[in-house]
């Protein structure tokens, strides 16, 4: 999951917040999306396998692994 993170960074132009990054889930993931996919799209269909929730803030996307207090799925404006 970890290589899915680096290659959404450099296709997007952005940065994860991972507090756990060492430690990030080994799932082999797959998928097709479109060049023009929004970021949030992608997000929301990588997080019902991996389970995880995200908040996209500009150019920073925090993600949360398996907490007790899910954060909801938001986009902030840039």
């Amino acid at each position: 999951f970890n290589e899915v993170l680096t290659e959404l960074e450099r296709w997007y132009g952005i940065q994860f917040d991972v507090p756990t990054r060492i430690n990030l889930p080994t799932y082999r993931c797959s998928g097709t999306f479109g060049p023009n996919e929004y970021l949030s799209n992608v997000l929301e269909a990588l997080s019902y396998s991996v389970d995880f929730t995200y908040e996209i803030n500009a150019k920073n996307v925090m993600l949360d692994f398996n907490t007790n207090k899910p954060m909801k799925h938001q986009e902030k404006p840039s």
